[in-house]
């Protein structure tokens, strides 16, 4: 999910990720409906956020252009038939999903443990 046109994203992803699956949301209708709100000054410029984000830079990881909103926080969700299984909200603009846990969470939903 995000804040840019179909077009937007293809541009984006094409040497990142050219089959990901996208959802277009530019009025944030959905950033709402998920609760993902919008970080403030600390949240978004803190010492943490730039302490991570120079870590990430030998990784090829920069800043690029902000399409939409640039302080509207990122989340990360399992959802299953519109029936939201985990929910993980950024608290900065630094904030990892903790994949491990999603990745546990679909597969415990899949083994019908959850």
């Amino acid at each position: 999910m995000h804040q840019g046109t179909p077009a937007e994203a293809e541009r984006f992803l094409a040497s990142r990720w050219k089959d990901a699956s996208t959802i277009s949301d530019p009025d944030r209708r959905l950033f709402g409906a998920f609760g993902l709100g919008r970080g403030g000054m600390r949240a978004m410029f803190g010492l943490g956020v730039w302490r991570e984000a120079l870590k990430n830079t030998r990784y090829g990881v920069g800043v690029s252009m902000p399409v939409g909103d640039p302080f509207v926080l990122a989340g990360s969700f399992v959802v299953h038939e519109g029936e939201v299984l985990v929910v993980e909200r950024a608290e900065t603009a630094a904030t990892l999903p903790n994949l491990p846990r999603l990745f546990d969470a679909a597969a415990a939903f899949e083994a019908g443990v959850l």
